[in-house]
């Protein structure tokens, strides 16, 4: 089983839909530069690796305000035979929360190589660019839904959105070999006792996709998000066609909250009756 394969089986798990909340509409995102997570990734019950997701600073990136989503993934003493070191690194548009563009660095077994994907919005394009060892460059493009997200990019968009139970949230995904639309549909809040960040409210989500390959899905992923503000994944599991792969949250650090425009509330019905006078 390719490990690379399994991680990005792993990013997978944990680039889906946030769950409900009961407050009001923030003017703040429910993420920010400095927010940390570390995941164990499980493979057929079996610790295989950690993926660590940083959040970096806000900048100017093409006239958008972007800030970028760092992902690293590494591989444990059990999988020593072809270890991973690969960085994923994802700009996501905070005034309509799509993808910019993206760069990974991969670095598996005995070789290393960089892809760079760049989303044409306007034009519907997805531009990528590969580089290797084994190969020399290689340009490619493919057509893109335009507002698509990357997975990593998901991962972060659809936690600025409200939810509620019986929903069901839609957004297009591009990857470097195809473009689809996640449909999540989500549960009644429970209560989850977590080994490592204990007892938390969560909302269970089944989550369907339309990867292919070895990424393909036997059923409909199980996804729980805690129910307070911050909207955190803290467990995901599915059955891809290459064995089950778990995602669990083991340790979150919070980041600086981003103000962002306050969603705008529907002007409550007047209720008809005698017209006043302007004079008291």
């Amino acid at each position: 089983m390719p490990v690379r394969t399994m991680i990005l089986a792993a990013l997978t798990l944990l680039a889906l839909p946030l769950p409900a909340r009961a407050e009001p509409p923030s003017c703040e995102f429910p993420f920010g530069p400095g927010e940390h997570f570390t995941y164990r990734i499980e493979y057929l019950g079996i610790t295989a690796g950690d993926i660590e997701i940083t959040l970096g600073r806000v900048a100017d990136r093409n006239g958008h305000k972007v800030i970028p989503i760092v992902a690293t993934a590494e591989t444990r003493s059990a999988f020593a035979l072809f270890p991973v070191h690969d960085k994923f690194v994802s700009y996501l548009n905070l005034d309509d929360l799509r993808t910019e563009d993206d760069v990974l660095d991969g670095a598996e077994g005995t070789r290393s190589w960089r892809q760079r994907m760049k989303m044409d919005h306007d034009g519907g394009r997805l531009l990528i660019h590969r580089d290797g060892e084994s190969k020399g460059p290689e340009d490619l493009t493919m057509a893109m839904t335009p507002g698509a997200v990357d997975v990593s990019g998901l991962f972060f968009s659809l936690r600025a959105h409200d939810l509620t139970p019986g929903s069901v949230v839609s957004m297009p995904v591009t990857t470097d070999t195809r473009g689809f639309t996640v449909r999540a549909t989500m549960g009644e809040p429970t209560d989850f006792d977590g080994d490592d960040l204990g007892k938390r409210t969560v909302v269970p989500m089944a989550l369907e996709t339309q990867f292919s390959g070895k990424l393909e899905i036997k059923k409909a992923m199980n996804v729980l998000y805690t129910a307070d503000a911050q909207h955190l994944p803290v467990r995901a599991e599915a059955e891809f066609l290459l064995g089950s792969v778990n995602a669990i949250l083991v340790s979150h650090q919070r980041g600086t909250p981003i103000k962002r425009a306050c969603p705008t509330a529907a002007a409550p019905t007047a209720t008809p009756g005698p017209e006043k006078s302007a004079t008291p």
